[in-house]
């Protein structure tokens, strides 16, 4: 084993540890994402937070090299959201703050697309804010342990015009919060033998009401409390479940896509794109 002892202020050493724990820095191969948990209701402060449903999904994306020394990361990404015991992927769901019962719309975001350099910079929708901020992650080390998080938020205009979808639209933007920790072997991150690391992580997630969920412009919005982690066998260490109604459901989302395509979507571009408004 070649190592070589990781610098947590350098930029290059930051981006390639990141590169090769979300995706793989040979570009030879598919890397899987898999993540599941809870997610709450958020209503004012008078209101304990409730557990409204569940969720189970992965990405599947591949990293490929630029000639600058950066990265493009290719990806799609699937979000099933589940009854908050069973765990069973639903296909209606009764709203328990609002008593009505609903079609249950997954996420089925294609393209994911990411470029990654020593200079993060990133864009959700047209009319969005860039991201960007310096490759930088908050690291701590404990014996063999090395742990990092990765923090980014996003505000773009909703292209649910809530004038349009009354009953879809939380608001005229979009402000998403995501929060990521990642921990993994110190002599694994720093084997530079090794093109694609294993982790187990933790993501957290803020965001409106889903468009699905008919809440309007009620006050309040989601949080997601959720664990992930790489699956170093690809799809074949996807839970049967979930990669039995992905290729049911849908089958390319279980490979990377191929060529860079922009922009990237999000759930309520998906949506506004494959839905009416409710009357």
């Amino acid at each position: 084993m070649s190592r070589v002892p990781f610098e947590p202020m350098n930029p290059v050493h930051n981006l390639r540890a990141f590169v090769r724990l979300l995706g793989d820095t040979s570009g030879e191969r598919d890397s899987v994402n898999w993540y599941k948990g809870a997610i709450f209701s958020v209503i004012g402060d008078d209101a304990a937070n409730q557990h409204l449903i569940g969720f189970e999904g992965f990405s599947v994306c591949r990293t490929l090299a630029q000639p600058d020394g950066s990265f493009k990361n290719l990806q799609r990404e699937v979000l099933y959201y589940t009854h908050p015991r069973s765990g069973e992927i639903l296909k209606t769901w009764k709203n328990p703050v609002t008593g009505e019962q609903v079609d249950v719309i997954h996420v089925y975001n294609d393209p994911v697309n990411s470029k990654f350099a020593t200079e993060f910079k990133q864009k959700f929708g047209e009319d969005g804010e860039e991201v960007s901020f310096p490759f930088i992650l908050p690291w701590s080390f404990m014996d063999d342990t090395a742990m990092t998080a990765f923090d980014v938020n996003h505000r773009w205009r909703n292209v649910l015009d809530p004038a349009v979808w009354k009953r879809e639209s939380a608001s005229t933007h979009v402000r998403v919060s995501e929060t990521l920790s990642m921990f993994m072997s110190r002599a694994d991150l720093e084997n530079t033998e090794l093109t694609s690391i294993g982790y187990n992580g933790v993501w957290n997630r803020m965001s409106p009401w889903c468009p699905w969920m008919l809440m309007g412009q009620r006050p309040g919005h989601l949080f997601y409390r959720g664990h992930y982690r790489k699956l170093m066998t690809g799809v074949a260490g996807l839970p049967d479940a979930v990669r039995k109604y992905t290729e049911q459901n849908f089958p390319s989302y279980l490979t990377a896509p191929t060529t860079w395509v922009e922009p990237n979507m999000t759930s309520f571009e998906t949506y506004a794109r494959d839905h009416k408004p409710r009357q």
